[in-house]
């Protein structure tokens, strides 16, 4: 249900109170009927960081996540480099001069970046991105600028033409070496696209060629794993260590998983199965299991949801089977 302006809620409570005062109601409890009856909005998923006097400090290479779904765009600045809304803000200051990056790359949504220095009441823009940029391959915004060291830096983050989700944002400086991991998602045939690629607290979308570059991380050991859906890919997860970056670091979807064969008439069964989210299965038949695959002939073509599973009515017959996933639906 959509709530009322809370300005326009408070007056009309105030109202109520006057009127209501005979009956003796104390204004607490006023308040707390109108709120159980959905007519004042709620603090649910309310950010301290709505506004540029609440701002969140960032520390150099230690990503934040909020959910951006209840920001508002009350106070925001207007955009520099793009129509955006329900923007929220952090603050960073470097320990070094020189180049700053501060990238969104792990976020969900469409995300605009806009630097400033000075204070919330008098901002001076320093640099603006809204797609791309330097670190990020995609929808989400990265900006770099030469930093000084000491100086505090206000980032206003908000959602492209009002978009909003789960936003992760870094910021980084020159104090500590970064280095890179990289690799592909694949069903063993093509790259599989949109799948989230985490290492510890970071994480990066790939590409739609199933591409992923995990960027501006200091040395160590890390775990870096695909999001597990459907049959899952091999190995679940790998560990890398890293100075200097390691490309190669793939995974490779598993294969089909038959949950159970139903004959539904005399002539078709009804196959129920698991693979991959969000693929589209070609499911292809020939009497010669050992013929080349260029030879089998396509039964039926399917496609999976969220949960990996889908079903599928083929032919009986002797013809061998074989589920061959072709592409993203």
């Amino acid at each position: 249900m959509k709530t009322k302006n809370t300005k326009t809620v408070r007056n009309q409570v105030n109202h109520l109170l006057w009127k209501w005062r005979p009956l003796g109601l104390g204004s607490a409890l006023v308040w707390l009927a109108l709120l159980c009856l959905g007519l004042v909005p709620s603090a649910r998923g309310a950010l301290g960081n709505d506004l540029c006097a609440g701002a969140r400090a960032l520390t150099t290479g230690t990503p934040i996540t909020e959910d951006t779904t209840y920001a508002t765009s009350t106070g925001d600045p207007a955009g520099l480099c793009g129509a955006l809304a329900k923007g929220i803000w952090f603050t960073f200051t470097p320990t070094v001069n020189g180049p700053v990056l501060i990238e969104t790359c792990g976020s969900d949504f469409d995300t605009i970046l806009q630097v400033y220095t000075g204070t919330c009441a008098a901002l001076a823009p320093v640099a603006c991105v809204d797609n791309a940029g330097p670190a990020c391959a995609s929808l989400q915004a990265s900006v770099s600028f030469v930093g000084t060291a000491g100086m505090a830096y206000r980032i206003f983050v908000g959602g492209s033409s009002g978009a909003s989700g789960r936003l992760e944002i870094v910021a980084l400086d020159g104090s500590v070496p970064t280095y890179s991991i990289s690799g592909q998602v694949s069903d063993g045939v093509t790259g599989v696209s949109g799948v989230r690629v985490s290492v510890d607290s970071r994480s990066v979308l790939t590409s739609g060629a199933g591409h992923y570059t995990l960027l501006n991380l200091p040395g160590g050991t890390y775990t870096v794993a695909p999001e597990a859906c459907g049959v899952g890919y091999a190995p679940p997860n790998r560990s890398v260590t890293l100075g200097p970056s390691v490309a190669g670091v793939d995974f490779v979807g598993n294969r089909v998983r038959i949950d159970s064969i139903v004959r539904v008439n005399p002539t078709t069964v009804r196959i129920d199965f698991t693979g991959l989210c969000y693929r589209s299965y070609t499911v292809l038949g020939h009497t010669d299991v050992t013929a080349p695959l260029s030879t089998w002939s396509i039964v039926a073509t399917v496609a999976t949801g969220s949960d990996g599973r889908a079903t599928v009515d083929i032919p009986i017959g002797t013809t061998p089977y074989r589920f061959f996933t072709t592409r993203t639906p």
